[in-house]
Protein backbone atom coordinates (compact mmCIF):
# COMPACT_ATOMS: atom_id res chain seq x y z
CA UNK A 1 0.00 0.00 0.00
CA UNK A 2 1.46 3.19 -1.01
CA UNK A 3 2.15 5.91 1.17
CA UNK A 4 -0.30 8.43 -0.73
CA UNK A 5 -3.31 6.24 0.13
CA UNK A 6 -2.68 5.35 3.46
CA UNK A 7 -2.90 9.19 4.25
CA UNK A 8 -5.67 9.63 1.91
CA UNK A 9 -8.65 11.68 3.72
CA UNK A 10 -5.95 12.90 6.19
CA UNK A 11 -3.85 14.83 4.36
CA UNK A 12 -5.46 18.48 5.86
CA UNK A 13 -3.91 17.07 9.29
CA UNK A 14 -0.59 16.83 8.00
CA UNK A 15 -0.38 20.68 6.66
CA UNK A 16 2.34 22.91 7.80
CA UNK A 17 -0.13 25.41 8.65
CA UNK A 18 -2.92 23.35 10.62
CA UNK A 19 -4.90 24.77 13.16
CA UNK A 20 -6.69 22.47 15.42
CA UNK A 21 -8.91 25.08 17.02
CA UNK A 22 -9.84 26.22 13.06
CA UNK A 23 -10.54 22.58 12.10
CA UNK A 24 -12.78 22.02 15.17
CA UNK A 25 -15.09 24.75 14.00
CA UNK A 26 -15.43 24.21 10.41
CA UNK A 27 -16.20 21.05 11.60
CA UNK A 28 -19.05 21.42 13.80
CA UNK A 29 -20.24 24.16 11.62
CA UNK A 30 -20.32 21.93 8.42
CA UNK A 31 -22.26 19.01 10.55
CA UNK A 32 -24.59 21.72 12.10
CA UNK A 33 -25.79 23.06 8.91
CA UNK A 34 -27.17 20.17 7.67
CA UNK A 35 -29.83 20.15 10.25
CA UNK A 36 -32.65 22.84 10.19
CA UNK A 37 -32.73 23.22 14.07
CA UNK A 38 -31.96 26.08 16.87
CA UNK A 39 -29.60 22.92 18.32
CA UNK A 40 -26.47 23.13 18.25
CA UNK A 41 -24.79 19.78 17.30
CA UNK A 42 -21.71 18.45 19.30
CA UNK A 43 -22.13 14.87 19.68
CA UNK A 44 -21.61 14.41 16.12
CA UNK A 45 -18.74 16.16 14.84
CA UNK A 46 -17.16 14.30 18.41
CA UNK A 47 -18.40 11.06 17.15
CA UNK A 48 -16.87 11.99 13.45
CA UNK A 49 -13.27 12.60 14.95
CA UNK A 50 -13.21 9.44 17.13
CA UNK A 51 -14.42 7.45 14.03
CA UNK A 52 -11.31 9.16 12.11
CA UNK A 53 -9.11 8.52 15.16
CA UNK A 54 -10.13 4.61 14.89
CA UNK A 55 -9.50 4.71 11.58
CA UNK A 56 -6.19 5.82 11.50
CA UNK A 57 -5.58 3.45 14.57
CA UNK A 58 -6.03 0.47 11.56
CA UNK A 59 -3.99 1.83 8.58
CA UNK A 60 -1.20 2.02 11.20
CA UNK A 61 -1.69 -1.56 12.20
CA UNK A 62 -1.98 -2.49 8.38
CA UNK A 63 1.00 -0.71 7.83
CA UNK A 64 2.69 -2.86 10.54
CA UNK A 65 1.73 -5.95 9.22
CA UNK A 66 1.98 -5.56 5.69
CA UNK A 67 5.76 -4.46 5.97
CA UNK A 68 6.89 -4.75 8.98
CA UNK A 69 10.57 -4.80 7.15
CA UNK A 70 10.47 -1.55 5.30
CA UNK A 71 8.94 -0.15 8.75
CA UNK A 72 12.14 -1.42 10.46
CA UNK A 73 14.14 -0.31 7.56
CA UNK A 74 13.31 3.47 7.91
CA UNK A 75 13.66 2.89 11.43
CA UNK A 76 17.19 2.05 10.98
CA UNK A 77 17.94 4.72 8.95
CA UNK A 78 16.01 7.54 10.87
CA UNK A 79 18.22 6.13 13.65
CA UNK A 80 21.74 6.02 11.80
CA UNK A 81 20.56 9.87 10.53
CA UNK A 82 20.24 10.73 13.97
CA UNK A 83 23.52 9.12 15.03
CA UNK A 84 25.31 10.71 12.77
CA UNK A 85 24.35 14.05 12.92
CA UNK A 86 24.59 14.02 16.62
CA UNK A 87 27.98 12.62 16.12
CA UNK A 88 29.10 15.26 13.37
CA UNK A 89 27.77 18.43 14.64
CA UNK A 90 27.75 18.11 18.12
CA UNK A 91 31.85 19.50 18.58
CA UNK A 92 30.09 22.62 16.27
CA UNK A 93 26.97 22.88 18.46
CA UNK A 94 28.71 22.62 21.59
CA UNK A 95 31.44 25.20 20.05
CA UNK A 96 28.29 28.00 19.12
CA UNK A 97 27.03 27.07 22.49
CA UNK A 98 30.26 27.99 24.56
CA UNK A 99 30.90 31.00 22.25
CA UNK A 100 27.15 32.39 23.31
CA UNK A 101 27.91 31.61 26.33
CA UNK A 102 30.82 33.78 26.44
CA UNK A 103 28.94 36.64 24.59
CA UNK A 104 26.28 36.90 26.95
CA UNK A 105 28.30 37.34 30.07
CA UNK A 106 31.27 39.22 27.98
CA UNK A 107 29.81 41.32 25.98
CA UNK A 108 25.64 41.39 25.96
CA UNK A 109 25.47 41.76 29.62
CA UNK A 110 28.03 44.21 30.31
CA UNK A 111 26.91 46.52 27.25
CA UNK A 112 22.95 45.94 29.05
CA UNK A 113 24.72 47.25 32.38
CA UNK A 114 26.65 49.52 30.77
CA UNK A 115 23.26 51.16 28.92
CA UNK A 116 21.82 51.82 32.11
CA UNK A 117 24.33 53.15 33.59
CA UNK A 118 24.26 55.51 31.17
CA UNK A 119 20.61 56.12 31.31
CA UNK A 120 21.16 57.02 35.21
CA UNK A 121 24.33 59.06 34.40
CA UNK A 122 22.36 61.03 31.63
CA UNK A 123 19.59 61.86 34.45
CA UNK A 124 22.18 63.12 36.55
CA UNK A 125 23.77 65.43 34.42
CA UNK A 126 20.31 66.48 33.84
CA UNK A 127 19.37 66.95 37.31
CA UNK A 128 23.15 68.73 37.39
CA UNK A 129 22.61 71.21 35.08
CA UNK A 130 19.47 71.82 36.63
CA UNK A 131 20.65 72.59 39.44
CA UNK A 132 22.93 74.63 38.05
CA UNK A 133 20.64 76.81 36.25
CA UNK A 134 18.56 77.06 39.63
CA UNK A 135 21.79 78.57 41.16
CA UNK A 136 22.21 81.30 38.24
CA UNK A 137 18.68 82.14 38.69
CA UNK A 138 18.12 82.44 42.03
CA UNK A 139 21.36 84.71 41.88
CA UNK A 140 20.27 87.07 40.02
CA UNK A 141 17.05 87.23 41.48
CA UNK A 142 18.14 87.76 44.71
CA UNK A 143 20.37 90.79 43.18
CA UNK A 144 17.22 92.02 41.91
CA UNK A 145 15.67 91.96 45.36
CA UNK A 146 18.23 94.11 46.71
CA UNK A 147 17.68 96.46 44.46
CA UNK A 148 15.22 99.49 45.32
CA UNK A 149 13.91 100.90 41.72
CA UNK A 150 14.90 104.66 41.93
CA UNK A 151 13.46 105.60 38.53
CA UNK A 152 15.56 108.94 38.67
CA UNK A 153 18.59 106.95 38.53
CA UNK A 154 19.06 105.69 35.38
CA UNK A 155 21.92 103.17 36.18
CA UNK A 156 20.27 101.90 38.52
CA UNK A 157 16.98 101.50 36.07
CA UNK A 158 19.46 99.79 33.43
CA UNK A 159 20.47 97.34 35.57
CA UNK A 160 17.82 96.26 36.83
CA UNK A 161 16.71 95.95 33.19
CA UNK A 162 19.38 94.10 31.96
CA UNK A 163 18.78 91.42 35.20
CA UNK A 164 15.06 90.85 34.10
CA UNK A 165 16.44 90.66 30.41
CA UNK A 166 18.75 87.49 31.58
CA UNK A 167 16.11 86.43 33.90
CA UNK A 168 13.62 85.88 31.14
CA UNK A 169 16.63 83.61 28.48
CA UNK A 170 17.39 81.79 31.08
CA UNK A 171 13.84 80.53 31.48
CA UNK A 172 13.11 80.47 27.62
CA UNK A 173 16.07 78.03 27.54
CA UNK A 174 15.66 76.24 30.18
CA UNK A 175 11.80 75.76 30.49
CA UNK A 176 12.56 72.82 33.07
CA UNK A 177 13.15 75.29 35.52
CA UNK A 178 9.61 76.36 35.99
CA UNK A 179 8.96 73.44 37.52
CA UNK A 180 10.69 74.27 40.62
CA UNK A 181 8.60 75.20 43.03
CA UNK A 182 11.21 77.80 44.65
CA UNK A 183 11.46 79.54 40.92
CA UNK A 184 7.25 79.34 40.94
CA UNK A 185 7.48 81.34 44.55
CA UNK A 186 10.03 84.07 43.18
CA UNK A 187 8.59 84.62 39.53
CA UNK A 188 5.00 84.89 40.68
CA UNK A 189 6.20 86.92 43.82
CA UNK A 190 8.44 89.76 44.47
CA UNK A 191 9.73 89.51 40.74
CA UNK A 192 6.78 90.10 39.14
CA UNK A 193 5.98 93.16 41.40
CA UNK A 194 8.96 94.61 40.58
CA UNK A 195 8.76 93.74 36.73
CA UNK A 196 5.87 95.18 36.69
CA UNK A 197 6.66 98.59 38.41
CA UNK A 198 9.23 99.10 36.23
CA UNK A 199 7.78 98.27 33.16
CA UNK A 200 5.26 100.87 34.52
CA UNK A 201 7.61 103.65 34.50
CA UNK A 202 9.17 102.58 31.03
CA UNK A 203 5.78 102.78 29.13
CA UNK A 204 4.70 106.00 30.99
CA UNK A 205 8.22 107.80 30.81
CA UNK A 206 8.51 106.67 26.56
CA UNK A 207 5.09 107.34 25.74
CA UNK A 208 5.63 110.79 27.52
CA UNK A 209 8.27 111.69 25.37
CA UNK A 210 6.83 110.47 22.06
CA UNK A 211 3.38 111.91 22.56
CA UNK A 212 5.66 115.40 22.98
CA UNK A 213 7.23 115.87 19.15
CA UNK A 214 9.72 118.66 20.47
CA UNK A 215 10.15 116.79 23.61
CA UNK A 216 11.09 113.61 21.31
CA UNK A 217 13.55 115.16 19.37
CA UNK A 218 15.54 116.62 22.01
CA UNK A 219 15.64 113.52 24.11
CA UNK A 220 16.72 110.89 21.65
CA UNK A 221 19.77 109.72 23.80
CA UNK A 222 17.34 109.11 26.73
CA UNK A 223 14.68 107.42 24.26
CA UNK A 224 17.09 105.19 22.82
CA UNK A 225 17.86 103.79 26.33
CA UNK A 226 14.46 103.22 27.10
CA UNK A 227 13.49 101.85 23.68
CA UNK A 228 16.27 99.31 25.36
CA UNK A 229 14.83 98.65 28.53
CA UNK A 230 11.73 98.07 26.98
CA UNK A 231 12.46 95.69 24.81
CA UNK A 232 14.42 93.30 27.40
CA UNK A 233 11.81 93.25 29.78
CA UNK A 234 9.04 92.57 27.76
CA UNK A 235 9.21 92.58 23.73
CA UNK A 236 5.59 92.24 23.29
CA UNK A 237 5.01 95.29 25.36
CA UNK A 238 8.06 96.86 23.20
CA UNK A 239 5.94 96.00 19.90
CA UNK A 240 2.64 96.80 20.98
CA UNK A 241 3.93 100.31 22.33
CA UNK A 242 5.56 101.62 18.95
CA UNK A 243 2.21 100.02 17.47
CA UNK A 244 0.57 102.66 19.57
CA UNK A 245 2.77 105.80 19.68
CA UNK A 246 2.55 104.95 15.39
CA UNK A 247 -1.42 104.97 15.63
CA UNK A 248 -2.01 107.92 17.38
CA UNK A 249 -0.15 109.90 15.54
CA UNK A 250 -2.05 108.78 12.57
CA UNK A 251 -5.32 109.41 14.19
CA UNK A 252 -4.26 112.75 15.24
CA UNK A 253 -3.05 113.72 11.84
CA UNK A 254 -6.27 112.00 10.05
CA UNK A 255 -8.15 114.05 12.40
CA UNK A 256 -6.76 117.14 11.84
CA UNK A 257 -6.76 116.66 8.24
CA UNK A 258 -10.30 115.85 7.99
CA UNK A 259 -11.37 118.90 9.93
CA UNK A 260 -9.79 121.44 7.72
CA UNK A 261 -12.20 119.85 4.97
CA UNK A 262 -14.70 122.25 6.23
CA UNK A 263 -12.02 124.74 7.44
CA UNK A 264 -9.65 125.04 4.33
CA UNK A 265 -7.92 127.93 5.76
CA UNK A 266 -6.74 126.33 8.70
CA UNK A 267 -4.92 123.83 6.57
CA UNK A 268 -1.57 125.52 7.00
CA UNK A 269 -1.73 125.38 10.45
CA UNK A 270 -2.66 121.80 10.59
CA UNK A 271 -0.13 120.70 8.22
CA UNK A 272 2.54 122.09 10.41
CA UNK A 273 1.27 119.16 12.79
CA UNK A 274 0.98 116.72 10.42
CA UNK A 275 4.50 116.95 9.13
CA UNK A 276 5.86 117.11 12.80
CA UNK A 277 4.20 114.00 13.69
CA UNK A 278 6.14 112.55 10.64
CA UNK A 279 9.34 113.75 11.46
CA UNK A 280 9.05 112.50 15.21
CA UNK A 281 8.09 108.99 14.12
CA UNK A 282 11.34 109.07 11.49
CA UNK A 283 13.50 109.69 14.72
CA UNK A 284 11.68 107.20 16.21
CA UNK A 285 12.62 104.89 13.07
CA UNK A 286 16.27 106.37 12.63
CA UNK A 287 16.88 105.77 16.82
CA UNK A 288 15.49 102.22 16.85
CA UNK A 289 17.52 101.44 13.42
CA UNK A 290 21.04 102.34 15.50
CA UNK A 291 20.22 99.84 18.32
CA UNK A 292 22.23 96.76 17.55
CA UNK A 293 20.34 93.51 18.68
CA UNK A 294 22.89 89.97 18.06
CA UNK A 295 22.92 89.71 14.31
CA UNK A 296 20.23 92.46 13.68
CA UNK A 297 18.67 95.71 14.76
CA UNK A 298 15.88 96.68 17.07
CA UNK A 299 13.95 98.42 14.10
CA UNK A 300 14.57 95.01 11.72
CA UNK A 301 13.31 93.17 14.90
CA UNK A 302 10.22 95.24 15.34
CA UNK A 303 9.75 95.26 11.29
CA UNK A 304 9.70 91.91 11.02
CA UNK A 305 6.32 91.27 12.22
CA UNK A 306 4.92 93.91 9.90
CA UNK A 307 3.13 94.22 6.51
CA UNK A 308 5.17 97.37 6.07
CA UNK A 309 8.94 97.94 6.04
CA UNK A 310 9.13 101.86 7.08
CA UNK A 311 7.20 103.24 9.85
CA UNK A 312 7.60 106.62 8.39
CA UNK A 313 6.21 105.74 5.23
CA UNK A 314 3.72 103.57 6.77
CA UNK A 315 2.84 107.07 8.70
CA UNK A 316 2.64 108.90 5.12
CA UNK A 317 0.58 106.27 3.66
CA UNK A 318 -2.20 105.95 6.29
CA UNK A 319 -2.37 109.34 6.86
CA UNK A 320 -2.99 109.92 2.99
CA UNK A 321 -5.43 107.41 2.50
CA UNK A 322 -7.51 108.29 5.19
CA UNK A 323 -7.70 112.13 4.30
CA UNK A 324 -8.27 111.37 0.33
CA UNK A 325 -11.41 108.78 1.30
CA UNK A 326 -12.74 111.74 3.80
CA UNK A 327 -11.72 114.62 0.86
CA UNK A 328 -13.25 112.99 -2.10
CA UNK A 329 -16.62 112.12 -0.20
CA UNK A 330 -16.64 115.63 0.56
CA UNK A 331 -16.21 117.16 -2.63
CA UNK A 332 -18.44 114.44 -4.44
CA UNK A 333 -21.32 115.42 -1.99
CA UNK A 334 -21.02 119.31 -3.34
CA UNK A 335 -22.50 122.29 -1.78
CA UNK A 336 -21.09 124.84 0.24
CA UNK A 337 -17.72 122.29 1.28
CA UNK A 338 -17.46 120.97 -2.21
CA UNK A 339 -17.16 124.41 -4.05
CA UNK A 340 -15.00 125.44 -1.00
CA UNK A 341 -12.75 122.64 -2.01
CA UNK A 342 -13.22 123.51 -5.33
CA UNK A 343 -12.15 127.11 -5.28
CA UNK A 344 -9.43 126.73 -2.92
CA UNK A 345 -7.97 123.63 -5.15
CA UNK A 346 -4.76 125.90 -5.52
CA UNK A 347 -4.08 127.34 -1.94
CA UNK A 348 -4.86 123.31 -0.98
CA UNK A 349 -2.26 121.78 -3.54
CA UNK A 350 0.88 124.73 -2.67
CA UNK A 351 0.10 124.56 1.19
CA UNK A 352 0.20 120.79 1.09
CA UNK A 353 3.42 121.55 -1.07
CA UNK A 354 4.94 124.35 0.65
CA UNK A 355 4.86 122.59 4.20
CA UNK A 356 6.37 119.68 3.22
CA UNK A 357 9.25 121.44 1.79
CA UNK A 358 9.14 123.37 4.89
CA UNK A 359 8.95 120.78 7.49
CA UNK A 360 10.45 117.66 6.14
CA UNK A 361 14.41 118.20 4.89
CA UNK A 362 15.08 114.83 5.52
CA UNK A 363 15.05 111.59 3.15
CA UNK A 364 11.58 110.96 1.09
CA UNK A 365 10.61 114.34 0.72
CA UNK A 366 9.11 114.17 -2.50
CA UNK A 367 7.64 110.13 -2.30
CA UNK A 368 5.56 111.53 0.88
CA UNK A 369 4.81 115.06 -0.84
CA UNK A 370 3.83 113.11 -3.92
CA UNK A 371 1.52 110.74 -2.00
CA UNK A 372 -0.17 113.67 0.11
CA UNK A 373 -1.21 115.99 -2.92
CA UNK A 374 -2.58 112.06 -4.42
CA UNK A 375 -4.87 112.08 -1.75
CA UNK A 376 -6.63 115.87 -3.15
CA UNK A 377 -5.69 114.27 -6.86
CA UNK A 378 -9.70 114.64 -7.66
CA UNK A 379 -9.45 118.36 -7.62
CA UNK A 380 -6.63 118.09 -10.92
CA UNK A 381 -9.46 115.65 -12.68
CA UNK A 382 -12.35 118.03 -12.32
CA UNK A 383 -10.00 120.89 -13.50
CA UNK A 384 -9.32 118.61 -16.84
CA UNK A 385 -13.19 118.08 -17.36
Amino acid sequence: MSDSAELQDFEVLLEDNFNHSQFARELIRAINNKFDTTKLDLYTPLKQVNYDIVEVDKRIDRIIKDEPLKLLEQLDKRKLGREKVGTTLKPSLDYLTASFERLQTAVLEPYEDALKLQSALGKIHQTSHLLRDALIYMHMAAQVESLPLQVKDPSRVSHLSTLFSQLRINLEQNPNLRSLQLIKKLEEGPLREKRGALLKYVLETLLGYCEDNHKLKHNLPEVQKLLVTLYSLSPREFSAVLDKVALKKIQASHQALTKTITAVRTLNTVMEDVVSNGVALHHLEKTLEEIPLETTTLHAEYISRKKYSSITANYWIQVANAYKREFEISYRRGGPVGKSLSNNAVFIRNTITESMKKGWNIDGLKEYQEALLASISILDNRRKT
